[in-house]
């Protein structure tokens, strides 16, 4: 199968993913953010699967980025990246488990699981030259905005203190790999 059409295959197979009935109209970042603000109370199962849906999704686009960034630079950021993440859920599991809490799917969850899925398509697209920036772009968008979620909804509202308390680490974590993204972003293109 030649690049172009195994691109193109894995695009429509996104697309369909995205158009799916179970979740709607809702198809990009900017609808997590959206959801987010309009969602009804969450409880601990479902933050527990946004968590985990939003952790899956930068592991695999930091898996991807090992094996595509041209730059020696990214290719640390992400190895970073994937070890930090994987870190995260594992501990996150170990948390939720002790709390007895199940993770349940919602709607925001979906939302994150396709946001990260976009992600990755965009990067698959992009051209060799433009795949390091993207990916840094992309990666400091989406921690950014999972910042923002954990900061003002989810940590907000969970019960159990051990979730939150692991939460408000995450949030801080997230915004340490922003913030080194944004900067091996800006070096990059000096």
């Amino acid at each position: 199968m030649s690049m172009l059409k195994k691109r193109s295959a894995i695009v429509a197979a996104l697309m369909f993913a995205t158009a799916s009935p179970m979740i709607g109209s809702y198809a990009s970042i900017a609808a997590v953010e959206e959801e987010s603000e309009v969602t009804v109370k969450l409880d601990d199962p479902t933050i527990a699967r946004v968590v985990s849906a939003a952790t899956d999704q930068i592991i695999f686009n930091a898996k991807y980025a090992q094996r595509h960034a041209r730059s020696q630079q990214v290719v640390e950021y992400a190895n970073q990246l994937l070890r930090e993440n994987q870190r995260m859920a594992e501990e996150f599991a170990v948390i939720v488990k002790r709390a007895g809490v199940k993770p349940e799917e919602t709607a925001l969850s979906i939302l994150w699981r396709i946001a990260g899925l976009r992600n990755l398509a965009a990067l698959h697209l992009s051209s060799p030259e433009q795949f390091d920036q993207v990916f840094l772009k992309q990666s400091a968008k989406y921690e950014q905005r999972l910042a923002k979620i954990l900061q003002e909804k989810l940590i907000p509202e969970t019960q159990h203190q051990s979730i939150r308390a692991y939460l408000q680490s995450m949030q801080s974590d997230m915004l340490q790999f922003v913030e080194q993204a944004n900067q091996l972003s800006a070096e990059l293109t000096d």
